[in-house]
């Protein structure tokens, strides 16, 4: 990541940085996938006679929802793009579910984590194991903090294009000084980019990305990925339509 693709105070990636482990590792087996985005749980990742597929790693993707929808979906692709797995609440149904407990649990099941941060806080839960009333977003950064794996994180730029509405905004002026203390958290502890728009988002979490895989564990060799190839043509065949909306 060179010094033109990360904003005021953020930190770029080098060897020695807390959320990139080390050594490097260079070589990278891309799986060939269709256009088509998806999110996978840990439960697909590993299809009958296909148990090398849980050597693949995955990715938490998180961040406020509704008004970042495209940009989730980018990020996606460029995960499947590279042969790892995006794990994305958005594609979980919202139904009643612990929230807390969900979030936390793709986390747990990471092998790094990407997040996202606009100009919202996004939604906070009350609940006994929230006592700081953090939002599910920040809730899922600290988890993948303690977890220490690696952590790209993008925060939205003010000429960001096109812009979010004022209307939400101005829904959550009470939560601006908890989002402007997480920006700063995250730029304290991760890695981090500014971007403007989707295509500005998409170009950066792919550089990002490929150092998070040359920093973890190669992925199966050559000789086991055809499994994986099929495995990814039939998941992207059996796609349902779009699941309700989370309210984050």
């Amino acid at each position: 990541m060179t010094a033109s693709m990360h904003g005021d105070g953020c930190k770029p990636y080098e060897a020695g940085h807390p959320s990139v482990a080390a050594p490097y590792r260079i070589r990278w087996t891309r799986v060939r996938t269709r256009s088509t985005m998806a999110a996978f749980t840990s439960h697909e990742i590993e299809p009958a006679g296909c148990a090398m597929a849980s050597s693949y790693h995955s990715v938490m993707i998180s961040s406020t929802y509704v008004e970042l929808k495209d940009h989730r979906a980018a990020v996606s692709q460029v995960v499947l793009g590279l042969g790892m797995f995006p794990l994305d609440m958005g594609d979980d149904a919202a139904l009643s579910m612990d929230f807390i407990a969900a979030s936390l649990d793709k986390v747990n099941k990471a092998d790094a984590y990407v997040g996202l941060i606009s100009y919202r806080y996004g939604q906070i839960i009350e609940d006994p194991r929230n006592p700081d009333r953090l939002s599910l977003t920040e809730l899922e950064f600290r988890r993948a903090v303690e977890r220490d794996i690696p952590r790209c994180m993008f925060i939205m730029a003010d000429n960001h294009t096109p812009g979010i509405p004022r209307s939400m905004v101005l829904k959550e002026v009470a939560t601006q000084d908890k989002l402007t203390a997480f920006i700063a958290r995250a730029r304290e502890s991760s890695i981090c980019a500014e971007f403007n728009s989707v295509d500005d988002l998409k170009a950066k979490a792919a550089v990002s990305l490929v150092r998070v895989g040359e920093a973890l564990s190669p992925p199966p060799t050559s000789a086991s990925t055809a499994g994986v190839e099929i495995f990814f043509d039939n998941r992207l065949r059996q796609l349902q339509p779009p699941r309700p909306e989370l309210g984050r």
